[in-house]
């Protein structure tokens, strides 16, 4: 179930991969690349939820009203 709650965790969790692939992704190799790139591409799969559970509550909500 989607939620306010856990739409707002989701969000907490990608600003803070964002904030850490930002401070460390200039590295060019080692271990702090690979880490930067994990927080990257988990950064973008936040973000891919958060705009595929927003479009669901926002047609869950839409039909809801018509069906008043």
């Amino acid at each position: 179930m989607v939620t306010r709650k856990s739409l707002f965790l989701v969000t907490a969790v990608a600003l803070v991969l964002f904030a850490t692939a930002g401070i460390i992704g200039n590295h060019e190799h080692g271990a702090l690349y690979v880490i930067a790139n994990v927080a990257w591409w988990s950064f973008v799969l936040c973000a891919l939820y958060l705009v595929v559970a927003s479009a669901t509550i926002l047609l869950r909500r839409r039909s809801r009203l018509t069906r008043s």
